[in-house]
């Protein structure tokens, strides 16, 4: 079996000078950071990935959609545009859902990476839009422990039944 690393496949498509940049890391779907393998001429290898027998590179033509799902009042795709937030794309799907945990929004990138919400006290910072990303609003966890008002009354009297024949004694 021939193993074969990222870092010979980049050398391959041509970039000599390791200033040079190349956004291949934003279609490879694993997430790999291509241009920190050309740095480190693939010495080390957590930037780098052993190749084996049978693996693909598939490297997309560009998708300029975004997606927008999960807890929204409807979910749809459009287009990319400079300057698109993910609340703006949010806001384009209807906005949030009556069960979207607005705190835990997050995207997906074209390249497979990840970024969640980060919040500060009553503040939130949604992740950065780029094309072909996929923003993902999960619902709220169902709380089954909540207590009915039926359920209230039913203690209250239980309790003040209790005290009354307590102090009758």
């Amino acid at each position: 079996m021939k193993l074969k690393q990222i870092e010979n496949l980049i050398k391959n498509i041509g970039v000599e000078n390791e200033d040079e940049t190349i956004n291949l890391d934003e279609f490879i779907e694993i997430g790999l950071d291509v241009n920190r393998i050309i740095k480190s001429n693939g010495v080390l290898d957590e930037h780098n990935l052993t190749l084996k027998s049978g693996d693909e590179i598939i490297v997309p033509k560009s998708d300029n959609s975004i997606e927008v799902s999960g807890s929204v009042q409807k979910a749809t795709a459009m287009s990319y545009r400079k300057g698109l937030t993910t609340s703006a794309a949010i806001n384009a799907a209807g906005g949030f859902g009556l069960d979207a945990k607005k705190s835990r929004v997050y995207v997906v990138y074209q390249n497979g990476s990840i970024k969640s919400t980060k919040s500060f006290l009553i503040f939130r910072k949604y992740p950065k839009l780029l094309p072909g990303s996929k923003v993902f609003v999960p619902k709220k966890a169902e709380n089954n422990n909540k207590t009915s008002v039926g359920e209230i009354v039913g203690y209250t009297t239980s309790l003040v039944s209790i005290i009354a024949l307590i102090k009758s004694l």
